[in-house]
């Protein structure tokens, strides 16, 4: 089945198409418009223009910088009861009213009948803004997706090696962006966005050292909020001279740093448009299984999409019948 993937960044919207098996896609088209502002329905006509089809899954991101997340602990391990205490007990603690908070949450450990789980939250009106702006265009999302999971789709499929060592750190640098994304146990504990990218960096040594400390203070406030968990090695990505700068981060950090291409060997054909951008995001989620990801997709949409699947299913069965 066909699979789109729409990125929409501070500075681009870009967009991917893929058919075949998740872990061996076929890349058939990608995009890249610039954008200055808010996304338009023409620019983003222009970017899906050639990619759509009415029997692909299309996965939309929003931006990390754009979600809360929280690390939260529940006295249970069924997946049904912590939906119910995430929905009561984790909405209270976000700075939302509950009827204007989406949610979603992943759990990323068990220990003793307690369930240590990732809250992700963004307020209604900035997903109801990208629902209506994408059905404009003919779009009906099925996921939609903050970009930290990208990444940790990316990993597990392409940033694995065996030198690397859980929790590991992966940074990703972007053209307007660097990701900062901790795993531990295939999973996503702990994720920031810093709006300077690799044009900030190439700028030397002074502001590759805020890097550093930006780092540095990541890593610190993880232990607060999960004492013992504390990086091994470090994953390096994107874009930039990323050999280069291996040294410098191994140094500086003290820890091994393995460098990995943001596409693997997964092929990119020629890409449409301007724009020196990471495939690391777009790339991850047309390769990612749905269980290793949020969804941010608000439950009234789901349930419409659920209801129109269930008709056709109602509908190909009657025909069957009949004949």
């Amino acid at each position: 089945m066909r699979r789109i993937v729409l990125e929409i960044t501070r500075t681009s919207i870009r967009a991917l198409a893929a058919d075949g098996p998740l872990a061996q896609p076929r890349i058939q088209k990608v995009v890249v418009q610039p954008l200055s502002g808010e996304p338009s329905r023409e620019g983003l006509r222009q970017a899906l223009s050639g990619l759509q089809s009415a029997k692909a899954t299309f996965i939309s991101t929003i931006s990390r910088e754009q979600v809360l997340t929280r690390l939260l602990k529940f006295p249970s391990t069924r997946r049904d009861e912590l939906a119910k205490m995430v929905e009561l007990s984790g909405k209270a603690q976000l700075p939302y009213p509950p009827d204007q908070t989406i949610v979603d949450f992943q759990v990323v450990d068990h220990a003793a009948g307690m369930s240590t789980v990732q809250l992700v939250a963004c307020h209604r009106d900035l997903l109801d803004r990208q629902v209506s702006l994408l059905r404009q265009v003919g779009l009906e999302p099925a996921l939609i997706v903050p970009s930290s999971w990208g990444l940790l789709a990316w990993y597990r499929r392409l940033g694995r090696s065996p030198e690397t060592h859980e929790p590991v750190l992966t940074i990703h640098i972007d053209i307007d962006r660097t990701d900062l994304v901790l795993i531990h146990q295939g999973h996503l504990v702990f994720s920031r966005s810093l709006e300077q990218g690799l044009t900030d960096w190439q700028e030397g040594p002074e502001r590759m050292g805020l890097l550093i400390q930006e780092i540095e203070r990541s890593l610190a406030s993880l232990r607060k909020e999960l004492p013992g968990v504390e990086g091994r090695s470090v994953g390096l990505t994107g874009l930039g001279v990323l050999d280069q700068w291996k040294e410098f981060f191994e140094q500086r950090l003290g820890k091994p740093v393995m460098v990995r291409s943001a596409q693997g060997p997964v092929r990119i054909p020629q890409v449409v448009g301007a724009g020196n951008v990471s495939m690391a995001v777009l790339v991850g989620l047309a390769m990612a299984e749905e269980p290793w990801l949020v969804n941010l997709l608000p439950p009234e949409v789901r349930d419409a999409q659920s209801h129109r699947v269930r008709m056709r299913q109602l509908a190909r069965t009657g025909l069957l019948l009949l004949t």
